[in-house]
């Protein structure tokens, strides 16, 4: 059953977690459960992971952060459509830094509080104290890897990966290709290889 929800801006919480929140009528009658994959049906298809709405958010309406709403080319007060989605778990999913499109990104004044990176850095110092460094691009990658396990994705989204545990600086990159046609879920055995841009 098809039913048109409005788009508008996601919590700042939910910013590069890959959500949409959805009123608790609007699960119920879509029959999603918190938490489950949906695909969301924009300009482009795109999964994400639904949540429930705050109950002050009113009813048809669709909370998206804006690498949600690019993944699935909407913009604010556009309509999208969502239905549940088992997404087989990938073998393989080939990224790589989103350097070269990072100039057409649409990200809003979303991001105030954070830094956002376009490239792999060769170390990475967290702005929080307590949190150790990392010291090479191999441990940068590990982190990347271990951030985006879970998350369903597809070829030509936008994966935001945090490279520290506040979320202050954030890593874009693009799924490239994976070993399935469509959507797939990222899971702590996929093969993720990350390269340069082609």
């Amino acid at each position: 059953m098809d039913e048109e929800l409005e788009v508008v801006k996601g919590y700042p919480s939910d910013e590069a977690r890959g959500v949409v929140r959805l009123h608790q009528n609007t699960l119920d009658r879509l029959e999603i459960d918190p938490e489950d994959t949906v695909l969301i049906h924009g300009r482009r298809p795109t999964p994400a992971h639904a949540h429930r709405l705050d109950f002050v958010d009113p009813e048809g309406t669709a909370r998206m952060d804006a690498f949600t709403r690019q993944n699935a080319a909407v913009t604010l007060g556009e309509s999208i459509s969502v239905q549940r989605a088992d997404l087989p778990p990938a073998q393989t999913v080939v990224l790589s830094p989103l350097a070269e499109q990072a100039q057409d990104l649409d990200i809003g004044s979303e991001s105030t509080n954070r830094t956002i990176i376009f490239e792999i850095p060769n170390r990475f110092t967290p702005p929080i104290e307590e949190e150790a460094s990392l010291e090479s691009k191999s441990e940068v990658l590990d982190v990347v890897r271990q951030r985006i396990a879970g998350r369903p994705v597809a070829p030509g989204d936008i994966v935001p990966a945090r490279l520290d545990r506040m979320g202050l600086t954030t890593l874009l990159l693009t799924i490239e290709k994976t070993d399935r046609d469509g959507p797939v879920r990222i899971t702590s055995e996929t093969n993720v290889n990350i390269e340069a841009p082609t």
